[in-house]
């Protein structure tokens, strides 16, 4: 089998895989990461799935090359999810955003509106405590995420649905 027949052979794995999931009505989202502690010598894509609010890891991952890893979630036809690392705060009453770690808006004073929850990049971890929310804690993992980037754990490269 060529390297191209194995990648097209994974990305329809993934497609069906995929497809599995949206029929039990679950949103399949891939992600990957950089040497996590069970396979520290590259790295791995995991599959989660978002149902009825909660986020389910589940046991299908693939490894391989940063690059390879990327062709076969596009030659499956998903798309690479951007994040945004510094979440903003909207204003109830005049709608302006606001950086994260203020509780009231600089333009009219009244309170901003947070996310319902903080789900921790690392472990999946979700809080619903606002000070976890605007701090970017993990009480799970004992981090700030802002942090995390200082220690030497496997760190999320990317997400793709």
């Amino acid at each position: 089998m060529t390297p191209d027949d194995r990648r097209l052979a994974l990305a329809l794995m993934v497609l069906m895989t995929n497809a599995d999931a949206i029929k039990r009505g679950a949103l399949p989202i891939w992600t990957i990461y950089d040497r996590p502690l069970d396979y520290p010598d590259g790295y791995i894509a995991r599959l989660h799935e978002l149902a009825e609010g909660k986020t389910l890891a589940t046991d299908r991952k693939h490894t391989g090359e940063l690059e390879e890893l990327r062709l076969i979630f596009w030659q499956a036809g998903l798309l690479k999810i951007t994040r945004n690392d510094k979440p903003r705060a909207i204003c109830f009453a005049c709608g302006a955003e606001q950086p994260y770690g203020r509780i009231r808006c600089d333009q009219c004073g009244r309170p901003l509106v947070f996310p319902a929850s903080f789900v921790c990049p690392h472990c999946g971890a979700e809080s619903h405590n606002l000070n976890d929310i605007v701090e970017r804690y993990c009480g799970r993992c004992h981090v700030f995420v802002d942090d995390e980037a200082d220690k030497d754990e496997p760190q999320i490269v990317e997400s793709w649905g």
